[in-house]
C-alpha cells in the first residue's frame, strides 16, 4: 500500500497572519503582567540595595510603556532583519507605547504636575520646587522613528492613491 505524503504547506498570507497574532498576543500579554508586577520596586531593590517605598497613580502605565519601549527596540531590530510581520509589530508596540506613555503623562498632570509637551521634549513643573525639569519626549521620537522606518510604504500608499484620484495634490 502506498502512502501519501502530504505536507500542508502554508501559504505567505497565512504565515503574514500568524505572525501578526503571536506578535499582538506578545504585546498585549506584556502589557497585562507589567501593570501587575512592580518593575520600579524591582530596579531600586537590585541596583541600589535599598528598600522602594514609593507608589505613584502613574506607575502602571509607566510600566506598560517601558515594557511596550523594550517590545519596540525588539521590533525595529526584527524589522532591519526583514522578518515577516515585523512592521506590525514595530506599529502595535508604537500604538501600545504611545497610548501608556501620554496616559502616564495625564496622570502625571492630574496629580498636581504642570506639563508642557513641546517637539521632542516635555517640561513638568511640581509645585513643591517650582523648577522646570526637562525630559525627552520618546513618543515623539519612537512615533518619527516608526514613520521613517515605512516611508517607503507612506509614498507609495500616497501616490496609489494620487493615481487612483482619491487624494488630490
Amino acid at each position: 500500500m502506498a502512502t501519501i505524503n502530504a505536507k500542508r504547506t502554508t501559504s505567505s498570507k497565512e504565515q503574514l497572519y500568524s505572525f501578526i497574532i503571536l506578535f499582538s498576543f506578545i504585546c498585549f500579554i506584556a502589557s497585562i503582567v507589567a501593570v501587575n508586577i512592580p518593575i520600579e520596586k524591582i530596579l531600586q531593590e537590585r541596583a541600589v540595595g535599598i528598600p522602594f517605598f514609593r507608589n505613584f497613580p502613574w506607575y502602571s502605565s509607566w510600566r506598560v510603556a517601558v515594557v511596550n519601549f523594550l517590545l519596540w527596540v525588539i521590533a525595529l531590530i526584527l524589522v532591519s532583519f526583514d522578518v515577516p510581520a515585523s512592521k506590525y509589530f514595530l506599529w502595535l508596540s508604537t500604538i501600545i507605547f504611545l497610548i501608556a506613555h501620554y496616559f502616564s503623562l495625564h496622570t502625571y498632570k492630574t496629580s498636581g504636575f504642570k506639563i508642557f509637551i513641546y517637539p521632542f521634549i516635555f517640561v513638568t513643573f511640581s509645585s513643591q520646587t517650582r523648577m522646570p525639569v526637562y525630559h525627552l519626549d520618546l513618543g515623539q521620537i519612537i512615533l518619527l522613528i516608526s514613520l521613517l522606518q515605512n516611508i517607503k510604504e507612506i509614498k507609495s500608499f500616497i501616490n496609489k492613491r494620487l493615481k487612483k484620484g482619491l487624494l488630490k495634490e
